[in-house]
Parts: C-alpha cells; sequence; structure tokens
C-alpha cells in the first residue's frame, strides 16, 4: 500500500517507490513507522524475520531514537 506522507513527517526509506520508513516528530512526542511488520517477527517465525538481513539493526535503531 502507498502512504500518502505530508510535512513534518519524512521518508527515510522506499522500497521501489513505496514509503518503508517514516518518521515524525510532534512536541514532545516521536512517532516510526515500518511499513512490514516481518523486521518485528521473532526468529523462527517466517523468512524474514528479525534475523533477515539488517532487519535487527533497523528496530535497534528504531527504538534507540524513540527513547532519546
Amino acid at each position: 500500500e502507498n502512504w500518502v506522507v505530508t510535512e513534518p513527517a519524512q521518508i527515510l526509506a522506499s522500497v521501489d517507490g513505496y514509503e518503508f520508513v517514516v518518521v515524525v516528530e510532534h512536541g514532545k512526542g516521536r512517532v516510526v513507522l515500518i511499513a512490514d511488520e516481518w523486521p518485528y517477527y521473532n526468529t523462527g517465525i517466517g523468512t524474514k524475520n528479525i534475523n533477515y538481513a539488517d532487519n535487527r539493526i533497523l528496530v535497534e535503531n528504531a527504538w534507540d531514537w524513540l527513547l532519546e
């Protein structure tokens, strides 16, 4: 699905023309959208779970930014 992203949100990564990582800061809050659930799946669930490629790094970086 292709999302409509407007300011102040920022697209950090796209895949094949589809937004994949979007972030926004609003007041004291932060939001990260990762437009696929597979990076969050535990090891052994599916083929592209948290241990696939750099999914673990993506999730860890998202959490690090949210908790700054």
